[in-house]
């Protein structure tokens, strides 16, 4: 029995603009799959968007897939990350929904501070979080620790968000992209997300895609 029919719809847009210090970049990749043993439809979207001008940047980065059995909704996971810099120092958003934990909702808010070497970054921040599940709500204050890795061939970022009173409530999030074909106007990309929660049930829910990237 097949049990994948296709993994196809693959597309990923690149744009990136330059006008004396203000830059944006937009990176988006659309997928989907079906799966014929379960009669499974889903549905993925990844965004990588930012805009710098002088010492301000802001970043945004979307997790977003759907999935459907028998024409009834089986999945939803939401990961959004918005981070408003200045110089070394952060604002950062986080929301998250996902069907699969009964999170209706998670929202984190904090601050934080960022050093720079060539092609890495280290930053340290404090958030508090806010999370609404299907049958109770949590607030809890957590660390942030973020590394990124990043040069011509992809970008590696990963958080590691511990429970700032109970460490083995802690929270790892990460994006891998690999870009392949390198100065062509037609490239592909590799995306890979992970969203590890510790103290879930469903510790793991983890996704790749692979793209062709057009640049303009």
């Amino acid at each position: 029995m097949k049990t994948i029919s296709f993994i196809t719809l693959l597309l990923v847009t690149t744009f990136v603009y330059t006008q004396d210090t203000l830059k944006h970049n937009l990176s988006n990749t659309i997928s989907g799959s079906y799966v014929s043993n379960t009669n499974t439809i889903s549905v993925s979207w990844t965004g990588n968007n930012n805009l710098t001008y002088k010492g301000f940047g802001l970043y945004n980065t979307t997790s977003y897939s759907e999935a459907w059995t028998l024409r009834i909704k089986s999945l939803k996971e939401i990961s959004h990350k918005t981070n408003l810099t200045y110089k070394k120092t952060f604002l950062l958003y986080m929301f998250t929904q996902s069907f699969t934990r009964k999170i209706e909702y998670d929202n984190s808010a904090g601050i934080g501070y960022v050093h720079w070497w060539k092609y890495l970054s280290l930053s340290y921040g404090v958030l508090a979080e806010n999370t609404q599940y299907t049958t109770h709500t949590t607030q809890v204050g957590r660390h942030s620790v973020r590394m990124k890795t990043m040069n011509k061939w992809g970008t590696l970022e990963y958080y590691y968000q511990p429970n700032i009173k109970d460490y083995k409530d802690y929270l790892v999030t990460g994006t891998t992209k690999i870009n392949l074909l390198q100065g062509k106007k037609y490239s592909l990309t590799l995306n890979d997300n992970l969203n590890f929660r510790s103290i879930s049930t469903t510790k793991v829910i983890h996704s790749t895609q692979l793209g062709i990237t057009i640049t303009l």
